[in-house]
Protein backbone atom coordinates (compact mmCIF):
# COMPACT_ATOMS: atom_id res chain seq x y z
CA UNK A 1 0.00 0.00 0.00
CA UNK A 2 2.98 2.38 0.90
CA UNK A 3 4.73 1.74 -2.14
CA UNK A 4 1.59 2.02 -3.95
CA UNK A 5 1.21 5.43 -2.43
CA UNK A 6 4.53 6.13 -3.08
CA UNK A 7 4.85 5.36 -6.87
CA UNK A 8 1.73 7.77 -7.08
CA UNK A 9 2.92 10.45 -5.68
CA UNK A 10 6.53 10.23 -7.54
CA UNK A 11 4.12 10.42 -10.78
CA UNK A 12 2.14 13.27 -9.63
CA UNK A 13 5.81 15.49 -8.75
CA UNK A 14 6.74 14.42 -12.19
CA UNK A 15 4.00 15.70 -13.55
CA UNK A 16 3.61 18.70 -11.76
CA UNK A 17 7.58 19.44 -13.09
CA UNK A 18 6.76 18.90 -16.50
CA UNK A 19 3.87 21.05 -16.53
CA UNK A 20 6.19 24.40 -14.90
CA UNK A 21 8.60 23.50 -17.34
CA UNK A 22 6.74 23.40 -20.45
CA UNK A 23 5.09 26.67 -18.89
CA UNK A 24 8.74 28.35 -18.57
CA UNK A 25 9.63 27.36 -22.11
CA UNK A 26 6.37 28.66 -23.33
CA UNK A 27 7.30 31.91 -21.97
CA UNK A 28 10.90 32.10 -23.16
CA UNK A 29 9.42 31.52 -26.55
CA UNK A 30 7.66 34.83 -26.14
CA UNK A 31 9.99 36.58 -24.88
CA UNK A 32 12.46 35.98 -28.26
CA UNK A 33 9.50 36.70 -30.33
CA UNK A 34 8.70 40.08 -28.85
CA UNK A 35 10.09 42.28 -31.68
CA UNK A 36 13.36 43.76 -30.07
CA UNK A 37 15.01 43.19 -33.51
CA UNK A 38 17.70 40.84 -32.93
CA UNK A 39 18.93 38.28 -34.91
CA UNK A 40 16.58 35.89 -36.27
CA UNK A 41 13.31 37.07 -34.46
CA UNK A 42 11.74 38.63 -37.71
CA UNK A 43 10.52 41.70 -36.36
CA UNK A 44 10.53 44.65 -39.31
CA UNK A 45 12.26 47.82 -38.29
CA UNK A 46 11.94 49.08 -42.23
CA UNK A 47 9.43 50.30 -44.37
CA UNK A 48 7.09 48.10 -45.94
CA UNK A 49 7.61 47.18 -49.44
CA UNK A 50 6.19 50.13 -51.69
CA UNK A 51 6.82 52.77 -49.17
CA UNK A 52 9.37 55.31 -49.79
CA UNK A 53 12.05 54.47 -47.20
CA UNK A 54 11.88 50.42 -48.69
CA UNK A 55 12.90 52.00 -52.25
CA UNK A 56 14.54 54.81 -51.51
CA UNK A 57 17.22 52.56 -49.67
CA UNK A 58 17.99 51.06 -53.04
CA UNK A 59 18.79 54.24 -54.44
CA UNK A 60 22.37 53.81 -56.24
CA UNK A 61 25.07 56.13 -57.18
CA UNK A 62 27.51 55.09 -59.56
CA UNK A 63 30.33 56.28 -61.98
CA UNK A 64 32.15 54.73 -64.40
CA UNK A 65 34.68 57.71 -64.39
CA UNK A 66 35.30 57.17 -60.58
CA UNK A 67 35.63 53.82 -58.46
CA UNK A 68 33.88 54.51 -54.73
CA UNK A 69 36.81 54.82 -52.81
CA UNK A 70 39.38 54.94 -55.54
CA UNK A 71 41.56 57.06 -57.16
CA UNK A 72 40.43 60.46 -59.50
CA UNK A 73 42.45 60.64 -62.29
CA UNK A 74 44.03 63.96 -63.61
CA UNK A 75 41.74 64.12 -66.53
CA UNK A 76 38.90 65.46 -64.04
CA UNK A 77 41.49 67.80 -62.52
CA UNK A 78 42.24 71.87 -63.02
CA UNK A 79 44.07 72.29 -66.07
CA UNK A 80 47.00 73.98 -64.04
CA UNK A 81 47.38 70.13 -62.80
CA UNK A 82 47.82 69.08 -66.02
CA UNK A 83 44.04 68.20 -66.11
CA UNK A 84 40.91 68.72 -68.90
CA UNK A 85 38.90 69.77 -66.30
CA UNK A 86 35.63 67.52 -67.32
CA UNK A 87 33.18 66.55 -65.08
CA UNK A 88 32.80 62.67 -64.37
CA UNK A 89 30.18 60.36 -65.42
CA UNK A 90 27.35 59.57 -63.05
CA UNK A 91 24.75 56.82 -63.20
CA UNK A 92 22.17 56.30 -60.75
CA UNK A 93 19.43 53.01 -60.34
CA UNK A 94 16.41 52.06 -58.00
CA UNK A 95 14.77 55.81 -57.50
CA UNK A 96 12.62 56.25 -54.67
CA UNK A 97 8.58 56.65 -55.39
CA UNK A 98 7.55 60.10 -56.49
CA UNK A 99 11.25 61.56 -57.23
CA UNK A 100 10.36 65.03 -58.77
CA UNK A 101 14.06 66.27 -60.17
CA UNK A 102 17.29 65.40 -58.85
CA UNK A 103 20.35 67.64 -57.63
CA UNK A 104 24.11 66.37 -57.85
CA UNK A 105 26.59 68.17 -55.47
CA UNK A 106 30.53 67.44 -55.12
CA UNK A 107 32.47 69.14 -52.33
CA UNK A 108 35.98 68.76 -50.87
CA UNK A 109 35.95 69.00 -46.60
CA UNK A 110 39.81 67.97 -46.51
CA UNK A 111 42.17 70.50 -44.99
CA UNK A 112 42.04 73.29 -44.95
CA UNK A 113 39.02 73.37 -47.17
CA UNK A 114 36.19 73.34 -43.77
CA UNK A 115 33.81 70.62 -43.29
CA UNK A 116 30.10 70.53 -43.40
CA UNK A 117 29.07 73.99 -45.04
CA UNK A 118 32.03 75.40 -45.10
CA UNK A 119 33.41 72.27 -47.35
CA UNK A 120 34.97 73.65 -50.72
CA UNK A 121 32.40 74.04 -53.24
CA UNK A 122 33.19 71.78 -56.58
CA UNK A 123 30.34 70.99 -58.72
CA UNK A 124 26.41 71.30 -58.04
CA UNK A 125 23.89 70.85 -60.83
CA UNK A 126 20.25 71.16 -59.68
CA UNK A 127 16.71 70.95 -61.41
CA UNK A 128 17.79 67.55 -63.17
CA UNK A 129 14.86 65.83 -64.59
CA UNK A 130 13.12 62.76 -63.29
CA UNK A 131 13.70 61.10 -66.81
CA UNK A 132 17.24 61.26 -66.17
CA UNK A 133 19.22 58.29 -64.83
CA UNK A 134 22.84 60.37 -64.72
CA UNK A 135 25.35 62.48 -66.52
CA UNK A 136 27.64 61.82 -69.67
CA UNK A 137 31.18 62.68 -68.93
CA UNK A 138 31.79 66.62 -69.63
CA UNK A 139 27.96 66.80 -70.48
CA UNK A 140 26.36 70.16 -71.51
CA UNK A 141 24.59 70.96 -69.16
CA UNK A 142 22.84 74.14 -70.75
CA UNK A 143 21.11 71.43 -73.45
CA UNK A 144 19.06 69.51 -70.11
CA UNK A 145 16.20 72.05 -69.93
CA UNK A 146 15.11 73.56 -66.74
CA UNK A 147 18.72 72.73 -65.38
CA UNK A 148 20.86 75.43 -63.10
CA UNK A 149 24.52 74.79 -62.48
CA UNK A 150 25.50 76.14 -58.93
CA UNK A 151 29.07 78.15 -58.60
CA UNK A 152 31.91 76.87 -57.65
CA UNK A 153 34.72 77.50 -54.97
CA UNK A 154 35.95 79.74 -58.10
CA UNK A 155 33.30 81.93 -57.98
CA UNK A 156 32.16 80.40 -61.59
CA UNK A 157 28.85 78.37 -62.21
CA UNK A 158 29.85 74.88 -63.22
CA UNK A 159 32.32 72.28 -62.96
CA UNK A 160 35.90 72.81 -60.95
CA UNK A 161 38.07 70.08 -60.92
CA UNK A 162 40.43 69.15 -58.26
CA UNK A 163 43.36 71.02 -58.01
CA UNK A 164 44.93 70.54 -54.07
CA UNK A 165 48.49 70.91 -53.24
CA UNK A 166 48.27 67.29 -51.08
CA UNK A 167 45.75 64.22 -51.96
CA UNK A 168 42.67 65.34 -51.20
CA UNK A 169 38.53 63.37 -50.86
CA UNK A 170 35.94 64.64 -53.11
CA UNK A 171 32.48 62.95 -52.33
CA UNK A 172 29.87 63.07 -55.12
CA UNK A 173 26.42 62.91 -53.75
CA UNK A 174 22.42 62.65 -56.02
CA UNK A 175 19.71 63.61 -54.50
CA UNK A 176 15.87 62.43 -54.93
CA UNK A 177 13.94 65.27 -54.92
CA UNK A 178 9.96 65.16 -54.49
CA UNK A 179 7.46 67.53 -56.36
CA UNK A 180 7.62 69.92 -53.56
CA UNK A 181 11.22 70.90 -53.73
CA UNK A 182 11.43 74.09 -55.15
CA UNK A 183 13.23 75.13 -58.75
CA UNK A 184 16.51 76.04 -57.53
CA UNK A 185 18.72 78.97 -59.14
CA UNK A 186 21.76 78.89 -60.88
CA UNK A 187 24.63 80.77 -58.89
CA UNK A 188 23.25 78.90 -55.74
CA UNK A 189 26.33 77.95 -53.94
CA UNK A 190 25.23 74.81 -51.74
CA UNK A 191 27.50 72.45 -50.65
CA UNK A 192 25.67 68.88 -49.47
CA UNK A 193 25.28 69.93 -45.94
CA UNK A 194 24.20 73.01 -46.77
CA UNK A 195 21.97 71.48 -49.31
CA UNK A 196 20.63 69.03 -47.01
CA UNK A 197 19.59 71.36 -44.24
CA UNK A 198 17.92 73.54 -46.77
CA UNK A 199 15.92 71.13 -48.67
CA UNK A 200 15.85 68.31 -46.17
CA UNK A 201 12.07 68.17 -46.22
CA UNK A 202 12.35 67.32 -50.24
CA UNK A 203 14.95 65.22 -50.06
CA UNK A 204 13.96 61.49 -50.86
CA UNK A 205 16.49 59.59 -51.21
CA UNK A 206 20.36 59.83 -52.15
CA UNK A 207 23.36 58.14 -52.51
CA UNK A 208 27.06 59.35 -52.28
CA UNK A 209 30.60 58.23 -53.64
CA UNK A 210 33.76 59.60 -53.14
CA UNK A 211 37.32 59.42 -54.85
CA UNK A 212 41.24 60.70 -53.96
CA UNK A 213 42.98 62.93 -56.12
CA UNK A 214 46.61 62.90 -55.54
CA UNK A 215 48.24 65.59 -57.31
Amino acid sequence: MGSSESRGGLMIKRRFIFIVSLAAAVLMAQGCGSGDGGPGTGADTGSAPGETGSVAASFSLTSASIDSGGAISKKYACESEGGSDISPQLGWTGPPAGVAAYAVIMDDETPPCGKGASACMHWSVFNIPADKTGLAEGEDMSAIGGVALGRNYTGANGYAGPCPPSPHVYKITVYALSGDAPVIKAGEAYTRAGFEAAFARSIIGSDTIEGTYSP
